[in-house]
């Protein structure tokens, strides 16, 4: 574990900013990388809480696991993206 060697709050994060300027690979910004973020996420993201996905020990708990293990189907490529988006809707539709 690293111990940073500060004890005030505004030596903690001048460290850390200088932490972060050393490795700007890892914070850089590309133009590439914007129009991949905003022509392929942005659109699929919906940070909006929806009822469903919000109470994960309520009476909707096993329509909530059952599209966990679906999402995690779809990563592990045993769904394709139609099959996923397919299986999703039918649960969400499912009383």
């Amino acid at each position: 574990m690293n111990c940073i060697p500060y004890a005030t709050d505004e030596e903690v994060l001048a460290y850390r900013v200088a932490d972060i300027k050393m490795r700007p690979d890892s914070w850089e910004v590309t133009e590439e990388a914007l129009v991949n973020y905003r022509h392929h996420i942005a659109p699929n993201i919906d940070l909006m809480m929806h009822p469903l996905l919000s109470d994960q020990t309520g009476w909707h708990n096993t329509a909530f696991q059952e599209m966990i293990l679906t999402i995690q189907a779809f990563l592990k490529d045993e769904l394709d993206i139609d099959q996923c988006i397919e299986c999703l809707n039918q649960l969400c539709r499912a009383d």
